[in-house]
Formats: C-alpha cells, structure tokens, sequence
C-alpha cells in the first residue's frame, strides 16, 4: 500500500490500514494520517521498535580486529572499530609526525606552552638585618635575628609566649604565663614582695643524659620560685640540680591562693587574663 498511495483513498483519515512491517513482514495496523506521514519522508513501516532498529543497523567487521560488531547503515562505507583502542591503532599505524608537530603534542601533553630552555632556579634575595645580640648588621635570605649561632645560643629556651594552652600576659610588668602564675605574682605584689620574671638558665641532665636548660619562674628577695601545676618525671631532674634555693608551689599549695586572688578581684580563676595590661594572644 506504501508503493500505491491511491489505495489509501478508500480509508478514512482516523482509520487503522493493513501494513506489512518493512523488517519482518508481519501485518500490522497503522492509522491513515501517519501512513501519509511515512510516505513524506521516505520512512519505512515497522511493526515494532526492535524491528525498527533490525532495519537500520547492519553487522560489520572491526577494521582493526575482524570482530563483529552492529553499525548504522549509514556507516557502512566507513572504517568502523570496535572500541577506541582499534581505532587508534588502525589510524596511528601510517601516521608519521613531523618534529614541530611532536614537540607541539609534548608540550600539550605536559601542559606548558612553550619549551621550557631555561633551568628552573627558585631566586631568593638577601636582605639586610640587625642582630637582636649584638647589634651587628648582617644580610640574609631567612627571617634569622641572630648573625651566628653564639649570639642565638644564650637566648635558647627560657619563657616563650604563646606556648601551652593557657592565655599568657603581662600584669604590672611582669609576664605570667598561666592563671597561676598570674594568682602567684598578685598576691606577692600585694603582699608587698619585689617579683622578678626570670630569664636565666640552668643546666641539668635530661632522662636520655643531654644537657638542657632549666628555667624557674620567678625571683622573690634571691629565692627562685617555681609554679607547677602538675609534676613529671623531668621536673624532678631539674630541681634536683639546681645550685639555689628553689621553692615549687605545686596544685595543692596554689588552691588557697587562687580562692583568695578570686575573691580579691571578684573574678573567676578562668577569667584572670581579662586583667592582664597586655594579652598575649590578642583575646
């Protein structure tokens, strides 16, 4: 009926028409309006989608392997692969490049533009510093502030801002590194007692026998104080060499005094950094 279009006169444009599937050559029932559709644009007439698809595609041999696959008819006359890695080999076999054009996919491959001729030389410059021991002035490429390691060497160790998890600062003028040691130096200065922070170390023999510095808190009328809040085994070590009169106010002795530093300043012991003149941290 799709070669005689005059045969579609005696139907109705809503009717079902008897067809034969253009695949498998069953009979099959279209309506009038879609028949003259097919016609317009040279479609054929199927019974079924699978049918449909049987029509169009066709099997072919890899050009590459001789696997057989399912292509378009309308890539029959084509090379066709059956995966990229066919195609590739079957396409790159004759393919011959010139010098530019490798070095074109070499640089393209690692991602720069133009040859790279020149060594890459990380370039630092020299800047000139004052030594915070002697004054001398040196020139570096590093943020050093000492120009040789005998004028960093005294400044090793000691108190260091920052460090722990406390809030250290400055009460008076005087650096305290924690809550107790701020509670330990207000009730020394309202005691009336001259409080030195101190800055000198002691050496003493660590568990593994190097030599380190030891550093105690605190001078009050030439004794060294030291405030603990708890001991280690290392602490030990460096009070039993130390050369002078040493006091450890430990956890037990420093509860009496933070009761009475709070009720002194109507402050909780967590807050005593608010009263520092300089915060460490910037809180």
């Amino acid at each position: 009926m799709r070669d005689d279009p005059s045969l579609l006169s005696s139907f109705k444009s809503d009717q079902d028409v008897p067809l034969e599937c253009t695949s498998c050559g069953n009979i099959h029932f279209k309506k009038k309006k879609r028949i003259q559709a097919a016609i317009k644009h040279y479609q054929g007439s199927y019974c079924s989608f699978r049918c449909q698809k049987a029509d169009r595609r066709i099997l072919k041999n890899c050009a590459e392997c001789d696997l057989s696959i399912e292509v378009r008819k309308c890539d029959e006359t084509k090379n066709n692969f059956c995966s990229k890695k066919c195609a590739g080999s079957f396409n790159g076999r004759k393919r011959k490049h010139t010098n530019e054009t490798k070095e074109k996919l070499r640089l393209a491959a690692t991602g720069r533009t133009r040859p790279n001729t020149e060594p890459k030389v990380k370039k630092r410059y020299a800047y000139p510093r004052q030594c915070a021991a002697c004054s001398t002035v040196f020139t570096t490429t590093t943020s050093a502030k000492y120009c040789s390691p005998e004028c960093r060497k005294p400044y090793l160790g000691g108190p260091r801002e920052r460090s722990g998890r406390s809030k250290p600062g400055t009460y008076k003028g005087i650096f305290c590194q924690s809550s107790y040691e701020f509670a330990f130096v207000y009730k020394s200065l309202k005691e009336g007692r001259k409080v030195i922070r101190n800055t000198e170390g002691f050496p003493y023999k660590d568990e593994a026998g190097k030599t380190r510095r030891y550093f105690p808190d605190f001078i009050i009328d030439g004794t060294y104080y030291e405030v603990k809040g708890y001991l280690t085994p290392r602490d030990e070590l460096k009070f039993a060499g130390f050369p002078y009169s040493l006091i450890v106010i430990h956890k037990e002795r420093m509860a009496p005094i933070l009761e009475e530093v709070e009720a002194s300043t109507g402050v909780h012991r967590n807050k005593f950094h608010t009263i520092y003149s300089n915060l460490v941290d910037g809180e």
